[in-house]
Protein backbone atom coordinates (compact mmCIF):
# COMPACT_ATOMS: atom_id res chain seq x y z
CA UNK A 1 0.00 0.00 0.00
CA UNK A 2 1.47 3.18 -0.94
CA UNK A 3 1.80 6.03 1.44
CA UNK A 4 0.63 9.80 1.35
CA UNK A 5 4.60 10.50 0.46
CA UNK A 6 4.57 9.02 -2.65
CA UNK A 7 5.92 10.53 -6.02
CA UNK A 8 4.50 10.84 -9.05
CA UNK A 9 6.61 9.86 -12.18
CA UNK A 10 6.33 11.89 -15.08
CA UNK A 11 5.47 10.99 -18.10
CA UNK A 12 8.42 10.43 -20.11
CA UNK A 13 6.78 9.32 -23.74
CA UNK A 14 6.20 12.92 -24.37
CA UNK A 15 7.22 14.47 -27.40
CA UNK A 16 9.03 18.00 -27.69
CA UNK A 17 6.74 20.69 -29.36
CA UNK A 18 6.39 20.36 -33.08
CA UNK A 19 8.20 22.25 -35.29
CA UNK A 20 5.39 24.51 -35.94
CA UNK A 21 5.49 26.61 -32.63
CA UNK A 22 8.37 28.45 -34.37
CA UNK A 23 6.73 32.36 -34.60
CA UNK A 24 6.14 33.44 -37.88
CA UNK A 25 8.18 36.21 -37.78
CA UNK A 26 11.15 33.88 -37.78
CA UNK A 27 9.91 31.61 -40.17
CA UNK A 28 9.73 34.25 -42.75
CA UNK A 29 13.58 35.71 -41.88
CA UNK A 30 14.56 31.83 -42.30
CA UNK A 31 13.04 31.27 -45.31
CA UNK A 32 14.38 34.77 -46.73
CA UNK A 33 17.55 33.93 -45.57
CA UNK A 34 17.36 30.74 -47.41
CA UNK A 35 15.79 32.20 -50.57
CA UNK A 36 18.98 34.60 -50.70
CA UNK A 37 20.98 31.90 -49.97
CA UNK A 38 19.61 29.80 -52.97
CA UNK A 39 19.93 32.03 -55.43
CA UNK A 40 23.38 32.73 -54.78
CA UNK A 41 24.16 29.44 -54.81
CA UNK A 42 22.94 28.34 -57.87
CA UNK A 43 24.21 31.61 -59.79
CA UNK A 44 27.54 31.16 -58.63
CA UNK A 45 28.12 27.18 -58.79
CA UNK A 46 26.43 27.45 -62.41
CA UNK A 47 29.08 30.81 -63.29
CA UNK A 48 31.74 28.60 -61.76
CA UNK A 49 30.56 25.62 -63.96
CA UNK A 50 29.88 27.37 -67.17
CA UNK A 51 33.43 29.44 -67.32
CA UNK A 52 35.05 25.55 -66.58
CA UNK A 53 33.53 23.83 -68.85
CA UNK A 54 33.73 26.44 -72.18
CA UNK A 55 37.30 27.98 -71.20
CA UNK A 56 39.20 25.36 -72.79
CA UNK A 57 42.56 26.47 -71.50
CA UNK A 58 40.95 25.82 -67.92
CA UNK A 59 41.90 21.82 -68.04
CA UNK A 60 44.11 21.79 -65.22
CA UNK A 61 43.11 19.83 -61.96
CA UNK A 62 42.42 22.68 -59.83
CA UNK A 63 39.72 24.27 -62.31
CA UNK A 64 38.68 20.28 -62.58
CA UNK A 65 38.14 20.10 -58.46
CA UNK A 66 36.29 23.19 -58.89
CA UNK A 67 33.88 22.21 -61.71
CA UNK A 68 33.58 18.72 -59.49
CA UNK A 69 32.79 20.91 -56.41
CA UNK A 70 30.10 22.52 -58.09
CA UNK A 71 28.49 19.62 -59.24
CA UNK A 72 27.22 18.31 -55.82
CA UNK A 73 26.33 22.18 -54.23
CA UNK A 74 24.53 22.53 -57.36
CA UNK A 75 22.48 18.91 -56.32
CA UNK A 76 22.47 20.56 -52.79
CA UNK A 77 21.29 23.25 -53.49
CA UNK A 78 18.22 22.27 -55.33
CA UNK A 79 17.58 19.00 -53.36
CA UNK A 80 18.08 20.26 -49.62
CA UNK A 81 17.36 24.02 -49.46
CA UNK A 82 13.82 23.94 -50.67
CA UNK A 83 13.25 20.54 -48.35
CA UNK A 84 14.34 22.41 -45.95
CA UNK A 85 12.53 25.61 -45.73
CA UNK A 86 9.71 22.71 -46.91
CA UNK A 87 10.05 21.30 -42.83
CA UNK A 88 9.74 24.67 -41.67
CA UNK A 89 6.43 24.94 -42.62
CA UNK A 90 5.17 21.01 -42.62
CA UNK A 91 7.32 19.35 -40.52
CA UNK A 92 8.60 16.02 -41.61
CA UNK A 93 5.39 15.19 -43.27
CA UNK A 94 6.09 13.49 -47.07
CA UNK A 95 3.27 13.28 -49.51
CA UNK A 96 2.40 9.89 -50.22
CA UNK A 97 2.41 7.20 -53.06
CA UNK A 98 4.39 6.20 -56.01
CA UNK A 99 6.08 9.71 -56.39
CA UNK A 100 6.15 10.49 -52.63
CA UNK A 101 8.61 7.00 -52.36
CA UNK A 102 10.72 7.74 -54.94
CA UNK A 103 10.97 11.78 -54.07
CA UNK A 104 11.82 10.47 -50.67
CA UNK A 105 14.35 7.70 -51.36
CA UNK A 106 16.23 10.20 -54.14
CA UNK A 107 16.56 12.64 -51.63
CA UNK A 108 17.49 10.41 -48.96
CA UNK A 109 20.50 9.22 -51.52
CA UNK A 110 21.11 12.51 -52.71
CA UNK A 111 22.26 14.22 -49.65
CA UNK A 112 24.74 12.68 -48.31
CA UNK A 113 26.25 11.82 -51.37
CA UNK A 114 26.79 15.51 -52.68
CA UNK A 115 27.71 16.13 -49.37
CA UNK A 116 30.21 13.75 -49.50
CA UNK A 117 31.53 14.40 -53.09
CA UNK A 118 32.08 18.28 -51.86
CA UNK A 119 34.09 17.25 -48.77
CA UNK A 120 36.22 14.69 -50.59
CA UNK A 121 37.10 17.14 -53.33
CA UNK A 122 37.83 19.79 -50.49
CA UNK A 123 40.17 17.18 -48.95
CA UNK A 124 41.32 16.61 -53.13
CA UNK A 125 42.07 19.89 -53.61
CA UNK A 126 44.21 20.41 -50.10
CA UNK A 127 46.62 17.40 -51.53
CA UNK A 128 46.93 18.85 -54.56
CA UNK A 129 47.84 22.00 -53.23
CA UNK A 130 50.42 20.67 -50.58
CA UNK A 131 51.53 18.53 -53.95
CA UNK A 132 52.43 21.78 -55.33
CA UNK A 133 54.36 22.99 -52.56
CA UNK A 134 56.42 20.30 -52.33
CA UNK A 135 56.99 20.75 -55.98
CA UNK A 136 58.10 24.15 -56.31
CA UNK A 137 54.47 25.30 -57.72
CA UNK A 138 54.08 22.64 -59.90
CA UNK A 139 50.48 21.02 -60.20
CA UNK A 140 49.80 17.65 -62.51
CA UNK A 141 48.47 18.17 -65.58
CA UNK A 142 46.40 15.29 -66.97
CA UNK A 143 47.69 13.96 -70.21
CA UNK A 144 45.91 15.13 -73.43
CA UNK A 145 44.99 11.86 -75.81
Amino acid sequence: MLGTNSTQVPNLTTVPPPIGGIPADVKIGITAAYAVIFVVALFGNSLGLFVVLKKSSSANVTNLFIANMAVPDLLLTLTEMPYTVAVLFRGHVWFGGTLGTITCKALSYAIPISISATVLTMMLISFDRRMAQRMKGESFQPTKH
